[in-house]
């Protein structure tokens, strides 16, 4: 984002389609960033606050990463994956040539793992995945001024925890291992207590 504005998605004026715009956070003025063609999911920017990155669902229902050159080029599709993969678009490199992605893409890879993708080739390089091979990497966190990577998160078996939790009303207790901008990990304590209505739900 840019001071006084912020960058948003709604769907006016056709309510099936999310447009990108800038809103000036003063005024409350609108101005569109991204005419959506009418399959993109979501856009990211780079370190210029230029629209970069889309994701769409192509045909057959796997998930198109497109990108552009400027704000007025043409969108192309830099990589197709199948519905059998999963991959996720995160954040527009500092370096505004490379993109953050998270995918379980490649013969031998059976766990998501976060990863760079080229802006011009497509081409993908591993950036880290689970030290012990166990769970699928669980997110990043960047830093909101420079796009740079500030820690990152596996989640292991949080959600099974969390279901057994709601169904036996005890704490949930999660240790989640996270990188740190020193470049070494560290464990950090979560807990959680489930909490119901009058009903019991």
């Amino acid at each position: 984002t840019m001071p006084g504005r912020t960058f948003i998605g709604l769907n006016r004026p056709n309510p099936s389609i999310f447009h990108a715009y800038w809103l000036d956070l003063e005024s409350g003025a609108l101005e569109l960033a991204v005419e959506n063609p009418g399959r993109h999911a979501g856009y990211l920017l780079d370190q210029k606050n230029r629209v970069r990155v889309a994701a769409q669902q192509n045909a057959q229902g796997g998930t198109d990463i497109l990108t552009r050159e400027g704000e007025q080029g043409e969108w192309r599709t830099l990589a197709s994956y199948p519905a059998s993969e999963s991959v996720t678009p995160l954040r527009v490199h500092p370096d505004n040539r490379r993109l953050y992605i998270t995918t379980n893409h490649g013969e031998d890879v059976d766990l998501a793992r976060l990863a760079l993708m080229d802006l011009q080739t497509g081409a993908v390089t591993p950036v880290e995945t689970d030290p012990a091979r166990e769970v699928d990497f669980g997110g990043a966190i960047f830093s909101e001024t420079t796009d740079s990577i500030l820690a990152t998160v596996y989640n292991a078996d949080t959600m099974a925890a969390w279901k057994e939790c709601g169904h036996t009303g005890n704490m949930w207790y999660g240790e989640h291992r996270m990188l740190g901008v020193d470049g070494k990990y560290h464990s950090i304590l979560a807990q959680g207590m489930p909490i119901r209505d009058e009903g019991g739900n």
